[in-house]
């Protein structure tokens, strides 16, 4: 279960929606592995995939799409 003040610790990432989906899909898929429900911890661990992927990779900011 996720705490309101999980979602506020999540909420001063900075995250734009596909990442957002992206994590959430992710502490799914961490949750049902090991048979129980989405936790912060997951959501957490997502983040911080996201984050060390975000830094491997070479994103600059939030917005670095196609368009941009």
């Amino acid at each position: 279960m996720v705490e309101e003040d999980d979602i506020q610790r999540l909420g001063s990432l900075a995250l734009n929606g596909r990442e957002i989906k992206n994590i959430a899909a992710v502490a799914h898929a961490l949750a049902e592995a090991d048979k129980t429900q989405v936790s912060y911890r997951y959501l957490e661990l997502a983040a911080e995939s996201n984050q060390k992927f975000s830094k491997e990779f070479g994103r600059q900011g939030p917005v670095d799409g196609m368009y941009v």
